[in-house]
């Protein structure tokens, strides 16, 4: 995944197949799913998110696999690029203390915002 980030870093490859998908559903609790298209978002924005999965290394799984306690949960990101696609998850009660997972979901949240902003206004004029 690392190649195809630093690709459409670059301007070798096109953002429209890449997206970026965070879920958080709980089977007892909910949750929340968020997913974000790379061809219907602005540019600056995926640039954004692109430079932060690179940063994060966000295709390598740092968290070693344990049985999984009772109410816990495990928020899990997936990227995919066509074919490709690689996913890394994270123990919610570490989210907080490893600022890899929760980053990468604030900001696809602020995009998802700003886009439904822009959506709405758009349909207002």
């Amino acid at each position: 995944m690392k190649d195809i980030l630093e690709g459409i870093e670059a301007g070798i490859l096109v953002f429209a197949p890449l997206s970026v998908s965070y879920s958080d559903l709980h089977p007892f609790w909910g949750g929340s799913q968020l997913t974000i298209q790379g061809g219907e978002i602005d540019q600056e924005d995926l640039l954004k998110l692109l430079r932060l999965l690179l940063h994060h290394q966000a295709w390598i799984q740092l968290v070693p696999e344990r049985t999984i306690v009772p109410d816990e949960s495990r928020p899990l990101l997936t990227t995919c690029y066509q074919d490709r696609q690689t996913s890394i998850w994270e123990r919610h009660t570490d989210l907080s203390k490893n600022q890899r997972i929760v980053q990468i979901h604030d900001l696809m949240q602020q995009i998802a915002r700003r886009t439904a902003i822009e959506a709405a206004e758009s349909v207002d004029s």
